[in-house]
């Protein structure tokens, strides 16, 4: 069986270098603009109206790169979410 591996935001904020992750988010975007990026079509499912889910992906041949992100929203979760009184900075 795969193993998973969960991390806490607290974890992750030790780990990344927030600069640099803006930087390389930056020259993904200029890459787009500049050397052809193939989107492929976005997978979705609605899931009874109470949640939804969708997959988007695509490759940018210039850098040898190829990534996916998986959205997921559930209506009883984000009633459960606490937001700040401020907002983030």
């Amino acid at each position: 069986m795969t193993q998973v591996t969960m991390l806490s935001a607290s974890q992750i904020s030790h780990l990344l270098d927030m600069p640099a992750v803006i930087d390389a988010v930056a020259d993904a975007y200029k890459e787009k603009v500049n050397h052809p990026a193939t989107l492929w079509p976005m997978v979705y499912e609605q899931l009874g109206g109470e949640a939804d889910m969708d997959i988007r992906s695509g490759v940018l041949a210039s850098k040898h790169v190829f990534g996916s992100k998986l959205l997921a929203w559930f209506q009883a979760g984000s009633a459960r979410i606490k937001r700040p009184s401020q907002p983030l900075q």
